[in-house]
């Protein structure tokens, strides 16, 4: 999923002077990338207090530019801001993590998506110390059913995310029932991926130990 430019490819057949012709369209994923790193658009926002130093700018915007579907994303890519657009760091957290990009005047925050540099977790997420509580959703409706509290506990499921292996390969061994597993930050932002509890995989490419299954049986197990 979102694989080549996190793009979702429409393939439609239009006929244009009576003559058939097969034409791509590109339903774009808002996302941004730089120094390797993709980014997808973020709902949380911030006011230009909470901007860092600036980092970059766009040098190219994908819609209505691309319509080759085989196009690989280059650093200074976006699928939507305007060419020059700055590029900005995030006042309390890593680069790798969360951006910002100033544009017409709004101010737009973009996430970690993958890393390919990644090799733990921490290398993508940066929640240490961050984190209000974990919320664990149920596959069918996204619905929040368990929220922990615990601080223990939030600290032990913290420290095995950011020390997690990270392996992108792990996406064709999911196994187990799937839930979705968000870290609310204290900051009113998120940091949410897919969860499979026999495999351990998280958002794709953590590896989970088997003690971050038990936590989430037994908070489940709490809640009936």
């Amino acid at each position: 999923m979102f694989k080549r430019l996190f793009l979702v490819l429409i393939s439609l057949i239009v006929m244009l002077s009576g003559c058939g012709i097969s034409q791509t369209v590109i339903d774009w994923v808002d996302f941004v990338k730089l120094n390797d790193i993709q980014y997808l658009r973020n709902n949380y926002s911030i006011d230009a207090n909470n901007l860092g130093s600036q980092i970059g700018e766009v040098k190219f915007r994908l819609s209505g530019n691309i319509n080759d579907p085989n196009y690989k994303a280059k650093n200074g890519d976006a699928a939507f801001l305007e060419k020059g657009s700055p590029i900005y760091t995030v006042n309390g957290y890593k680069s790798s993590f969360r951006i910002a990009v100033r544009s017409s005047n709004n101010i737009v925050v973009y996430q970690v998506f993958n890393n390919p540099n990644a090799k733990i977790g921490a290398d993508i997420a940066d929640i240490f110390n961050k984190v209000e509580y974990i919320g664990i959703s149920d596959e069918t409706n996204d619905k929040e059913i368990v929220a922990i509290r615990d601080v223990t506990k939030i600290n032990e499921m913290v420290d095995m995310l950011l020390k997690a292996p990270v392996n992108p390969s792990s996406r064709s061994e999911r196994t187990g029932k799937r839930y979705f597993i968000s870290y609310h930050l204290k900051d009113g932002s998120e940091f949410k991926g897919a969860y499979w509890s026999e495999s351990g995989q998280y958002s794709n490419e953590f590896m989970l130990p088997a003690d971050f299954g038990t936590l989430v049986k037994e908070a489940l197990k709490d809640n009936g």
